[in-house]
């Protein structure tokens, strides 16, 4: 658990500190679809009190919540001038619910857990999205920055195919901090005994569906 919760710590704490820069610039009257819409400062001003908001998805368990509460309070540690006010949810639709509603009010939360599909559906908003690659790449505050006050995550620490998924007309919108992994597990003795040798790197859906009808063939099975 408490391995778990620096690790978190770690990562959550990069994306807290770029969305704290985006409030100290302050509200911007165009659509945020620019990755040049402000300039990162060249310090961050520690004297400032910022309040953020963050809609996470914990599900129902007690380690997750602990989790993201032992993480802010570490990072409350490092910048005590910043709050950040947690709100939790227990699955990802309910966050995408709200976060359309109240696109209209312009009192969507500065930070928020989210699909990469969900995100397309944001930018439809005006004033709603903010790209992320000018804080990203900073030498400063962005990953791994030099100014940052802890061990912070670096660009190789991230997958770049994770990391394109959340690119949209090649500007970076989120951040693979949490990511489910897909995995295939398949039968390789009966695969062989269909005739079929498992392929050596990675499978594909066409392999997939000859298996898929030399298995129906071999049990005298005919879609309708």
């Amino acid at each position: 658990m408490y391995k778990r919760s620096i690790k978190l710590f770690s990562l959550l704490i990069i994306m807290f500190i770029s969305f704290s820069l985006i409030a100290c610039h302050g509200y911007v009257k165009q659509r945020f679809h620019s990755k040049n819409y402000f300039t990162v400062p060249k310090e961050f001003d520690e004297t400032k009190e910022i309040e953020l908001t963050f809609w996470a998805k914990n599900d129902s368990f007690k380690e997750q919540k602990e989790a993201y509460n032992d993480a802010i309070a570490r990072f409350k540690e490092y910048y005590p001038n910043i709050t950040v006010n947690i709100k939790n949810y227990t699955d990802y639709t309910a966050i995408y619910n709200d976060v359309i509603t109240n696109i209209s009010t312009n009192t969507t939360p500065n930070i928020c857990i989210t699909y990469p599909d969900y995100v397309a559906t944001y930018l439809e908003g005006e004033n709603v999205m903010v790209s992320l690659d000018g804080l990203i790449n900073d030498s400063n505050y962005g990953l791994g920055g030099s100014k940052l006050k802890f061990d912070g995550v670096t660009r190789d620490d991230i997958i770049d195919k994770f990391m394109d998924e959340l690119v949209i007309d090649n500007e970076q919108y989120a951040i693979p901090f949490m990511r489910s992994s897909e995995a295939c597990y398949v039968n390789k003795t009966y695969i062989e005994s269909l005739g079929f040798t498992l392929p050596k790197d990675f499978l594909t859906w066409d392999f997939v569906w000859e298996v898929c009808n030399k298995a129906m063939e071999e049990y005298g099975y005919t879609p309708n």
